[in-house]
């Protein structure tokens, strides 16, 4: 079998490239310069480029890892857009989505909650919506995985933290308070048991949309007490915050986008873990 990943450099990318790449024909694209000379240069916007790889690699799967917190909606109409129209209907595409196509309002969100899409003052609207446009592109292929994954923590290939983790550790070591909301839940899910998960629902020809992540919740003032707790950091320094319901209509920006993740958890067994 043949895997073609988008954004194999990524967070998740990187994880799912190394972990595939054992057992399968795999082939790993870039969009920037490449330092790996595993992987290619390619911009998925430019429909001459994702012709000739999708015609030269002839991929049985295509793994669209790629994000943009900036240009989503272009990355996406365009990017996405190019990719199906050059494989045909036996070919699948798995799209990794989000969560955040969910407003926040209820919680423990099932895979046949409809999203919703967001006002522009959200800051997370262009990602969001975009990623509601592609599942909805992605559908319309009819051979599709759609992933939707809780917040995403963990270390990369090469032994980084993302982001958020990064600036809880600075802030802690410099004996600084890092401030987080105690009303406010998310499915925290670490980046390497996605990237596993992944894995097993190619095995399986997994084909609809699927939640991905533990069973449990947990509000961001617990995860981040318990990360610091995990890292041997003063979780005392982790202070918690509230958020009125005023400020989640003003906002446009609500509570609770933990996931229902029960399908996930009984189709591939407890592969996910609580931090």
């Amino acid at each position: 079998m043949k895997i073609l990943i988008l954004g194999a450099s990524g967070f998740l990318g990187g994880h799912c490239f190394e972990l595939l790449k054992t057992e399968f024909n795999v082939l790993g694209t870039v969009n920037s310069s490449n330092s790996n000379d595993e992987f290619i240069k390619l911009d998925v916007t430019k429909e001459e480029e994702v012709k000739d790889i999708i015609e030269n690699f002839n991929p049985d799967i295509i793994l669209w890892t790629l994000m943009s917190n900036t240009s989503e909606k272009y990355l996406v109409e365009l990017g996405l857009n190019n990719v199906l129209k050059y494989i045909s209907d036996n070919k699948k595409i798995i799209f990794i989505s989000t969560n955040a196509v969910f407003r926040g309002k209820n919680g423990d969100y099932k895979e046949n909650n409809k999203p919703e899409y967001r006002n522009s003052r959200d800051a997370l609207a262009e990602y969001s919506n975009a990623k509601i446009d592609g599942e909805k592109i992605v559908i319309s292929h009819g051979n599709y995985i759609i992933i939707r994954p809780g917040m995403l923590y963990g270390k990369d290939i090469n032994g980084i933290w993302d982001k958020k983790t990064t600036n809880l550790i600075n802030l802690l070591e410099h004996n600084k308070e890092f401030v987080r909301t105690e009303n406010m839940y998310n499915t925290f899910v670490k980046v390497e048991e996605m990237a596993k998960a992944i894995v097993k629902l190619i095995k399986i020809d997994y084909k609809g949309i699927i939640h991905l992540g533990p069973l449990n919740k947990n509000s961001y003032f617990e995860f981040y007490k318990d990360m610091a707790k995990q890292l041997k950091l003063n979780s005392n320094l982790i202070k918690s915050n509230r958020k009125s319901i005023y400020e989640c209509i003003k906002e446009d920006n609500y509570l609770d986008f933990s996931l229902n993740t029960f399908k996930v958890n009984k189709l591939l067994g407890e592969i996910f873990s609580n931090i």
